[in-house]
């Protein structure tokens, strides 16, 4: 017995995000949203951590000597129902109705 399943393209974004600062990330990640539905993706996705970035400093040196960039990441921390996802799942919405209309 075959199986059919709906097709649907996917955008996996493969960027950075803007150094420690969610919020410019969160806009970062809006057109992000916009540029892939206008490429008719109909799901996007983003590396983990995106916002507000990934500690790949840690891998690098001792935690004592890392400790401001620490600092900083924990400053820069989003909620779900925070500002920066708020914007991002608008974006979402936005161009999923966007790209249901086929413009």
């Amino acid at each position: 017995m075959s199986r059919s399943y709906p097709r649907f393209k996917a955008a996996a974004c493969h960027a950075a995000p803007v150094f420690l600062d969610a919020a410019k990330t969160a806009d970062k990640a809006c057109d992000l949203i916009a540029e892939a539905s206008r490429n008719g993706a109909k799901l996007v996705v983003f590396p983990e951590s995106f916002i507000p970035g990934f500690p790949l400093w840690a891998a690098l040196q001792a935690p004592i000597r890392s400790h401001d960039f620490f600092a900083a990441l924990a400053g820069e921390a989003v909620l779900l129902d925070g500002p920066e996802i708020g914007k991002v799942r608008t974006a979402a919405r936005r161009y999923a109705s966007w790209s249901r209309s086929d413009h």
